[in-house]
């Protein structure tokens, strides 16, 4: 009934919203969630606050939602497409999409955009361990000891994991005594 009231009214948004619902119940819907959730991107206006009002009370992220379908399906590629669009006009969960959409720049071993996102997660939340973290890993990794130490120890100052303290203390320790 709701891809029948899809078809009848093509620009609401409601009913494909609906239906992204139904398919995020089942297992196995990753099909039917990209052809939905892509069809909801397209119909989506960020300008009109009915549309994000009606993506609020379903509680759905159709953003994140579709760019974990095109994960599941291994299509790296289109969930740094999605993510790369909701940082831009989906005004609901920046901060999760800059740090996924990292995760995914990562993934596919574009270690510049990698950090670049990150650094634009830090533009959204300045206390955020987490990307601290990342930030020091990748400088780490590139031979940038003195910015990872940086990066580390502002993960530190944020964090209260005691795993992740003991690991980046150990880190900065191995990276110190190396000088």
């Amino acid at each position: 009934k709701l891809e029948e009231l899809s078809s009848i009214i093509p620009d609401s948004l409601a009913p494909p919203v609906s239906l992204l619902s139904i398919y995020l119940e089942r297992p196995g819907m990753e099909e039917e969630i990209i052809a939905v959730g892509e069809s909801i991107l397209t119909l989506f206006d960020p300008q009109q606050n009915e549309h994000l009002e009606i993506l609020q009370s379903m509680g759905i992220d159709p953003f994140d939602e579709l760019a974990k379908a095109y994960e599941k399906k291994g299509d790296i590629d289109k969930v740094i497409e999605t993510y790369s669009k909701a940082v831009k006009i989906y005004p609901v969960n920046t901060l999760g999409h800059y740090k996924k959409l990292a995760l995914a720049y990562k993934r596919k071993g574009m270690e510049q955009q990698h950090i670049e996102a990150l650094h634009k997660a830090l533009l959204v939340c300045t206390t955020d361990p987490d990307i601290y973290y990342n930030l020091g890993a990748a400088m780490e990794k590139n031979g940038k000891f003195e910015q990872a130490v940086e990066y580390y120890r502002k993960c530190l100052k944020y964090t209260n994991d005691a795993r992740l303290i003991s690991e980046i203390r150990s880190k900065l320790s191995q990276m110190e005594s190396t000088k």
